[in-house]
């Protein structure tokens, strides 16, 4: 049996409801990159191609049919684009099925052929209804299962049902001033929720904090530095080494401080003393490699706290490949050049790059000027300007790391329905204020080459 989830952004579901919910019934192909997820195959959507009218078959007894020769061109960019094939129609109500004559006639006789011209990847006939989905899977010329979820990727984290109910979790007495306001089901999803965080410095440390007060059920945390006697003014969870220790403390050896250990051990200390029932993985490795691309595939959320462009451009293309919101939090503190102790501006920002969203590069955080810039050795601070080290005030990343916190938990809950901004918030610390960034997706040249790809 094959194990399949569907992933789809959120701008081509709005398209292919729009054609298959018309008062005559339509069908279409949603094109997707796939991926292998452990023991799980995703398919993540990249074009949605309806049925044109001129292909359709009409009084053919059968509900709604169309010509060959259009599942012949899908065929051919399936072959040449190494995508898969997701059929989908709709029957309405909330738990549609496929269990019409006309359409097992369909799937036996279309998907077997499909599936078998275009090899090593799953293809979905479905059905779509009220915030539901139904899919037969096949595989190599088979069918092999049925699809095992449907993910919504927009404005938060739509799961669909798929015909059987979702997992269930323990409550939790704990979380009681949470479900009063956002719901037994905000709980759910937060406590099967798996976040990835990417730098657990100053704003990172913060972040673990709040998403482990939260009760996030699984966190990664990825960051190769350990912690230095300068990252004990911002460092959340970090101790210093006691000024008097007892003989008892020095042959123990407690009492010893955080200082040279590694920034994601502290983290990992931080989560359990908080709730050592949330899994953590740590990664004390510089982002790419192997291993922590493989995990944040993975992941339900990714969130950058980073300095390196080049980390950010990384992250950007991961995430739209894999279709997984990504937030990338940055604050600077900009001196005075002739005033000791104050400031002319501090900038920071939370910037959201969703599956059906403008990227990094579209909202103008990475370019090829400033990664050429952060190559020939001008390091760039967290909001591109070139200064090293960064200046760090502790209540200032908690303020930026707290609008992130805020926003994973609207991600997986939905709270602010179409009320959240598309591109996060800046904010101004200087004035205390906080703005809302809006922008059209109109896709740049990463954001289409990238979106949806998978693991081609």
């Amino acid at each position: 049996m094959s194990i399949v989830d569907l992933r789809v952004p959120g701008d081509l579901q709005d398209r292919l409801m729009a054609d298959i919910t018309k008062k005559q019934e339509w069908a279409g192909y949603l094109l997707c990159g796939a991926a292998l997820i452990g023991d799980r195959e995703l398919l993540l959507g990249r074009d949605w191609v309806p049925v044109p009218p001129q292909y359709q078959i009409k009084n053919s007894g059968h509900g709604f049919s169309w010509h060959p020769d259009f599942d012949v061109q899908m065929l051919n960019r399936i072959q040449r684009e190494n995508l898969a094939g997701v059929i989908l129609h709709y029957h309405g109500g909330t738990s549609p099925a496929l269990g019409m004559s006309s359409d097992r006639q369909t799937a036996s006789s279309l998907m077997p052929f499909l599936s078998n011209q275009a090899p090593g990847r799953s293809h979905i006939f479905g059905v779509l209804g009220q915030h539901a989905g139904n899919g037969i899977v096949f595989r190599d010329g088979k069918e092999t299962g049925n699809l095992a979820s449907l993910r919504i990727s927009g404005s938060w984290l739509d799961d669909w049902s798929v015909g059987h109910g979702f997992r269930k979790v323990p409550s939790s007495n704990r979380q009681d001033r949470m479900v009063r306001g956002f719901g037994e089901e905000a709980f759910r999803r937060l406590r099967l929720a798996n976040v990835g965080i990417v730098g657990c410095g100053g704003g990172g440390a913060h972040l673990v904090q709040q998403l482990a007060y939260l009760g996030v059920g699984s966190l990664l945390l990825i960051d190769a530095d350990s912690i230095e006697e300068s990252n004990l003014n911002r460092l959340i969870g970090a101790v210093p080494a006691r000024s008097h220790r007892s003989l008892i403390d020095r042959i123990r050896r407690r009492g010893l401080g955080d200082v040279g250990r590694p920034k994601v051990d502290v983290m990992k200390q931080l989560v359990d003393s908080i709730d050592d029932t949330i899994s953590v993985q740590t990664f004390p490795a510089h982002f790419p490699t192997r291993e922590t691309v493989e995990t944040l595939r993975q992941c339900d959320i990714v969130v950058a706290c980073v300095d390196k462009l080049q980390v950010r451009d990384d992250l950007n293309r991961l995430c739209k490949r894999y279709l997984i919101p990504l937030l990338d939090v940055g604050l600077e503190i900009a001196p005075r050049a002739n005033g000791v102790g104050t400031v002319k501006a501090i900038p920071g920002r939370m910037t959201k790059v969703l599956a059906d969203g403008p990227c990094l590069r579209c909202q103008g955080v990475i370019s090829d000027t400033r990664l050429a810039a952060e190559r020939d050795g001008q390091p760039m601070g967290y909001t591109g300007a070139a200064r090293v080290p960064d200046p760090a005030v502790v209540t200032l990343n908690g303020i930026v790391a707290s609008i992130a916190a805020t926003e994973v938990l609207q991600l997986l809950t939905g709270f602010a329905g179409d009320n959240a901004p598309n591109c996060g918030w800046m904010y101004d610390g200087l004035r205390g204020d906080t703005e809302r960034v809006e922008k059209v997706f109109r896709g740049c040249s990463a954001c289409q080459e990238e979106r949806g790809r998978g693991d081609a």
